[in-house]
């Protein structure tokens, strides 16, 4: 959890970055969390709403200093925000739980493109990373729901979408060929 206190001041200020009038703010606040839960459920996180929430205080203490040059949708911001937590939540987990120390080649190879997976994903532009994370996040009907959402969020068609997506995609595999060949 994060140790900052969120105050009635600091959480206004929220809902009216995210919408023109406070009930606008709301609905987009509670589109958010929820999106948010959804992404660190999809990851398999053990607290996701803590982690949502923790999302957003992070947010709310960096408001002062997003609002007066971010442009584009405050969804982005968050989605970047929370693959931060989720990193850092596993970088927890991984110091709690204890491994054999044998590990077999198997895992050995997964562990190292998994590197190269995250590598590779920092290498691309903050935009372009919350949507290949967004698009990949759910499964069966939830996927076509989130990436319905996604598309209209980013004021695209489905195949547009589907077309970005593609060539991220595509960057990131050839990325994650050459990082493994090295």
């Amino acid at each position: 959890m994060n140790n900052e206190a969120v105050t009635h001041d600091s959480f206004e200020a929220l809902l009216s970055w995210l919408g023109t009038t406070r009930d606008d703010g709301a609905q987009k606040y509670e589109t958010i969390r929820a999106r948010l839960i959804r992404i660190f459920m999809n990851k398999r996180c053990t607290d996701p709403e803590d982690l949502a929430d923790t999302t957003i205080n992070r947010v709310i203490g960096k408001l002062s200093t997003i609002t007066p040059d971010y442009v584009g949708d405050p969804a982005s911001y968050f989605c970047g925000v929370a693959r931060m937590v989720y990193l850092e939540s596993g970088r927890r987990k991984e110091l709690t739980i204890s491994r054999e120390p044998v590990t077999p080649a198997a895992d050995l190879v997964l562990d190292q493109s998994r590197k190269c997976l995250r590598s590779c994903l920092a290498q691309l532009p903050t935009q372009q990373q919350v949507l290949v994370m967004d698009y990949y996040v759910d499964e069966k009907l939830e996927k076509i729901k989130s990436r319905q959402q996604l598309a209209s969020e980013l004021g695209l068609t489905m195949n547009a979408l589907r077309i970005r997506a593609y060539r991220i995609r595509t960057l990131l595999e050839q990325c994650v060929r050459e990082c493994m060949a090295a």
